[in-house]
């Protein structure tokens, strides 16, 4: 005798198994050392592109659901949006302009998601010139997420991104994801008078 397949039978079976595993005690999945050596190949890669300025390339450190997710709200196909998203980075390199940039894969600690997925929190810290007048220092985090077998950014401190990173991957819903710190790092003096 067969029986037929529920999806979401199926799906709310292993929310409860993951759910006990959890009150269980069971430790989060430790990455392994592939998976290490590839987020700090990621990251590297991921900096590389920021100083460089390649936006296209850093927005393809973007996980694909949330691409996706924010192509489907602003009604865009995602190659329009990366486009979009990529002169909107140029345009705002008018006004602020990347002076360093900082990723510690050494200092990333690793997080266990509802679902048994894994997440890194990865420090971060840039540098950023205002139009010659002031330099400021956020000192901040990616949240590192595999997707497709490879490791995604979202940087903790754009809302917006965070936001569509819950609605892209729900399991992220119930996360207590760390904000950053900006602070004003030193100001050119006659530059702010008008």
């Amino acid at each position: 005798m067969s029986f037929p397949f529920n999806a979401a039978l199926a799906r709310a079976t292993l929310g409860l198994l993951f759910a006990l595993a959890g009150a269980q005690g069971l430790a989060a999945r430790a990455p392994n050392d592939v998976e290490k050596t590839e987020l700090t190949q990621r990251i590297g890669d991921f900096v590389a592109a920021n100083k460089e300025r390649d936006y296209p390339k850093v927005i393809s450190f973007m996980p694909p659901r949330v691409i996706e997710t924010f192509a489907g709200a602003t009604k865009m196909q995602t190659d329009e949006l990366r486009m979009r998203l990529a002169d909107a980075m140029r345009t705002v390199e008018t006004k602020l302009k990347l002076i360093d940039y900082k990723a510690s894969a050494d200092k990333a600690t690793f997080k266990e998601l509802p679902d048994g997925g894994v997440y890194a929190l990865v420090p971060t810290q840039a540098t950023v010139d205002i139009e010659g007048k002031a330099r400021v220092r956020n000192e901040s985090w990616l949240i590192a997420l595999r997707d497709l077998d490879r490791w995604y950014f979202v940087n903790a401190d754009e809302s917006n991104q965070v936001l569509i990173l819950r609605k892209a991957y729900p399991e992220f819903a119930t996360q207590d994801l760390p904000r950053g710190e900006m602070r004003l790092e030193k100001e050119q003096p006659g530059k702010n008078a008008k």
